[in-house]
């Protein structure tokens, strides 16, 4: 089936991949797919091969990928996906989930009553900006809608 989702972005990411990745490790509300992908949209317009969309905190050092990882984060990734593939972020992230910095936000996604409060959870834990800022949410909204349609 094809669909039309809410907001076109550029195709080099899956946005199924992203779900299955989440999935992997137990999160299985599709409002939490769309608070983490509308983080996404924001972070790298959903692109995985993004660098520099985001500056890091220390201004000296260009932002890397979906989640656009920062300083040590970023140089772990690197690290774990020296190729910069999709597949390769996305079981970065999931290691990231399942560590103690981030295991809760799987309970939270899972528990998520709407997209919004979804991606903001997400942005205050995982993203870590120096702004919150609600683009996020409203892109997680809209997203929603269309992740039924994809799956």
């Amino acid at each position: 089936q094809t669909c039309a989702l809410p907001i076109c972005f550029p195709v080099t990411i899956t946005i199924n991949a992203v779900i299955d990745a989440l999935k992997s490790i137990g999160i299985n509300n599709p409002k939490g797919y769309a608070g983490v992908i509308g983080n996404f949209s924001v972070e790298s317009s959903l692109d995985y091969t993004s660098v520099g969309v985001n500056m890091c905190e220390n201004g000296t050092s260009n932002a890397l990928g979906s989640a656009q990882w920062c300083a040590g984060r970023k140089a772990k990734l690197q690290n774990d996906c020296p190729q910069n593939t999709l597949d390769c972020q996305l079981r970065h992230m999931v290691g990231e989930l399942k560590s103690p910095d981030y295991s809760r936000l799987v309970g939270i996604l899972n528990s998520a009553q709407t997209p919004s409060e979804a991606a903001n959870q997400w942005q205050r834990i995982y993203e870590i900006p120096e702004i919150i800022d609600s683009k996020r949410a409203n892109d997680a909204e809209k997203f929603y809608s269309g992740i039924k349609c994809l799956r």
